[in-house]
């Protein structure tokens, strides 16, 4: 059985602007550099471990890319419906979805960046179900 304690381990989003709790949708993207040679095996664990935790914590999209003009880059982008749910993924980190993402940095060089995109109308305006 997992560590379902809080891990408060995010980092608070940075924002430029204000922003309106029911804002959204909101895109998160996590670019993560990494050896092509381990990018299979990255892909694997990421859909296996990250993907439920995300879905678990209100996605409502996930997927993982690489940069078709550079092997090294991948990003995950996940959609979620607005900026206060977003900031509850941030308050649903478990100690087990700290040990996961911890395990996964043995994938990857350097950091990963995390960017939030806010869409600039209403959320229900532009989401495609």
């Amino acid at each position: 059985m997992g560590d379902d304690r809080p891990a408060h381990h995010w980092a608070d989003p940075v924002v430029a602007e204000a922003l309106a709790a029911d804002a959204g949708p909101v895109l998160v993207t996590v670019e993560y550099t990494l050896d092509p040679a381990h990018r299979d095996a990255f892909a694997a664990a990421l859909r296996r471990l990250v993907r439920p935790i995300r879905r678990r914590d209100g996605a409502v999209f996930w997927e993982l890319f690489v940069d078709s003009g550079n092997p090294h880059r991948c990003v995950e982008c996940f959609l979620v419906e607005t900026w206060a749910e977003h900031l509850r993924q941030h308050d649903r980190a478990t100690q087990s979805d700290r040990e996961v993402e911890d395990a996964l940095r043995t994938f990857y060089t350097g950091r990963e960046r995390v960017t939030h995109f806010v869409a600039l109308q209403p959320h229900d305006a532009g989401l495609i179900r």
